[in-house]
């Protein structure tokens, strides 16, 4: 498994949940969407029920093209990961 957080943990999180049949269940979302973990940011990219982008965007100014961010310390996204885990 990749290291959290990096463009390869979200491109495998991304490959898991779109062959899960319940995916389509959530819906459909259409935006582009910052995950902020300490210095990494990670744009990912919904159109439809597709993730067709995930890059980061740390270094760039691309941040103005999202439509939100999550941010949390990195500590807090790894204690959610693990919990949603088990």
């Amino acid at each position: 498994m990749p290291q959290f957080p990096s463009v390869e943990w979200f491109e495998e999180l991304r490959d898991t949940v779109q062959d899960d049949p319940h995916w389509r269940d959530f819906g459909m979302m259409d935006c582009a969407m910052g995950v902020n973990v300490g210095e990494t940011t990670i744009k990912l990219v919904f159109d439809g029920y597709e993730i067709p982008e995930i890059a980061d965007i740390s270094t760039s100014a691309d941040e103005e093209d999202l439509d939100f961010t999550l941010v949390m310390p990195e500590d807090r996204w790894r204690e959610m990961i693990e919990n949603i885990k088990t």
